[in-house]
């Protein structure tokens, strides 16, 4: 039994062996300006392949989030993979690069520093302390890891080193652990810091986040303090904080972890996007909503409401981009007629979107006979269409008035005529009298 054990052992040694993954090759300092084009090379020594997912780069004692522009987050055995400050200035500098590219954000300091590859445990996997003296300052070369023996070289992002044997061999130069002209670097043991990976939001949705302290042994570290920038001006102190973004945009978020002397900090990407999430369909078996965005969000939390019913949505829950998500009725409880409005709220009860469906109208139809058909009115509901039948009606009604009125002074007026025709013909007639009897009495 204990040769077989010993067998197995020596069978699965190599492989447990094959996978180290070492920083390689190192761009601190540029010809012209360093602004956003260093990076730094790392390359899996082993057979197998290694997964980088939740990997941080280490560096101005900060845990940097690698997030993946191209490739595969898996580097292959003897594989390359460059982690970058800025990925558009980098190939713009290599516009022929094609491998494995990994955006980060850092700045080295020229006259040296220390730099360390982590797991996704925090744990270190390769340190690497250069310094200026070693070269490669500012006259376009870089430093190269050639056969455990760091060597000065034309640059070779994602490909095999080529430092030349006629090159600067720094290797016999001891890595500094003190004072390089202005630069120092602690030697005590380190605590770890850890702000979770990078993730899309929506502006106007609450957000949690969540740090997590390890000490100097790699246990969870109790009583630390946990303080948070969300960078947008905001800030809050807890190990497990929600915050919510009004705005979109791209949020840096940094988390400094302190336990008596000793601290640490590491940051996240918060990419907040505008509300492309709602309902489009509603009934009593379903409700169906659908994510017009290109990226994948979290729901977490996120409210239906309907029939004064409410559905929280569990942790996790994602929705894919560009795709729909439809909740069944018999998991949310919620039974919607065509009459109903659907609200999705925000983990903070406020409206991210409210679906009303279009009831079907049916229309009774009447057993009266009608002599002539009316033709059918549509009615606008704005104030000014509005306004505007109630002129109408009032100007019909005021001409009917009017025509009254007009009807009425026609009347009156034919009246008139008639009584002063009568007057004239009396006063004519008394007239005539009069000059008849005054004939009489001359005679």
């Amino acid at each position: 039994m204990l040769v077989i054990r010993l067998i197995l052992i020596s069978f699965f040694l190599p492989l447990f062996a094959s996978a180290s993954v070492v920083i390689n090759e190192i761009m601190y300092d540029l010809e012209g300006s360093d602004s956003g084009r260093e990076w730094v090379e790392i390359y899996n020594n082993g057979s197998s392949p290694v997964d980088l997912t939740g990997w941080k780069f280490f560096e101005a004692n900060t845990n940097h989030v690698l997030t993946l522009v191209q490739g595969n987050i898996n580097i292959s055995g003897n594989g390359f993979a460059v982690i970058v400050d800025n990925a558009e200035k980098f190939l713009v500098d290599w516009p022929n690069f094609s491998g494995t590219l990994f955006d980060s954000s850092f700045s080295f300091s020229n006259t040296g520093e220390s730099l360390t590859l982590r797991n996704s445990d925090l744990a270190d996997v390769d340190t690497v302390t250069y310094s200026s003296d070693w070269g490669a300052n500012g006259d376009g070369n870089s430093l190269q890891k050639i056969d455990g023996q760091w060597k000065v070289g034309s640059p070779t992002p994602g490909a095999q080193n080529s430092a030349s044997t006629s090159d600067v061999d720094v290797s016999e130069s001891p890595e500094p652990t003190s004072d390089i002209g202005s630069q120092s670097w602690p030697t005590e043991p380190q605590i770890y810091a850890n702000a979770g990976e990078d993730r899309n939001a929506v502006a106007g949705a609450d957000i949690k986040f969540s740090g997590r302290a390890l000490g100097l042994q790699k246990e969870p570290l109790e009583n630390a303090r946990y303080l948070w920038s969300f960078g947008d001006g905001a800030g809050a102190e807890s190990q497990n904080v929600l915050h919510t973004y009004h705005y979109p945009g791209d949020y840096i978020v940094v988390l400094n972890v302190s336990s008596g002397k000793y601290s640490a900090s590491d940051r996240l990407l918060v990419k907040v996007l505008e509300n492309n999430l709602k309902i489009i369909e509603a009934n009593e078996n379903y409700i169906k909503l659908h994510n017009g965005s290109k990226f994948d969000l979290d729901i977490s939390s996120w409210f239906l409401r309907a029939n004064s019913k409410l559905f929280k949505f569990p942790e996790s829950t994602l929705i894919k981009s560009s795709a729909d998500l439809s909740i069944p009725s018999s998991i949310s409880g919620i039974n919607v007629n065509n009459n109903q409005t659907v609200d999705l709220l925000y983990p903070n009860a406020s409206i991210a979107y409210s679906y009303s469906p279009t009831p079907n109208i049916e229309y009774p139809v009447s057993n009266i006979a009608v002599a002539e058909p009316k033709p059918t009115t549509v009615v606008d509901s704005s104030p000014e269409v509005k306004d505007a039948g109630n002129s109408a009606s009032d100007n019909e009604e005021n001409t009917q008035q009017t025509a009254s009125v007009i009807s009425v002074g026609q009347n009156n007026s034919w009246g008139l005529k008639k009584w002063l025709a009568i007057i004239l013909g009396i006063g004519i007639i008394a007239g005539a009298g009069l000059l008849i009897i005054r004939r009489q009495s001359s005679v």
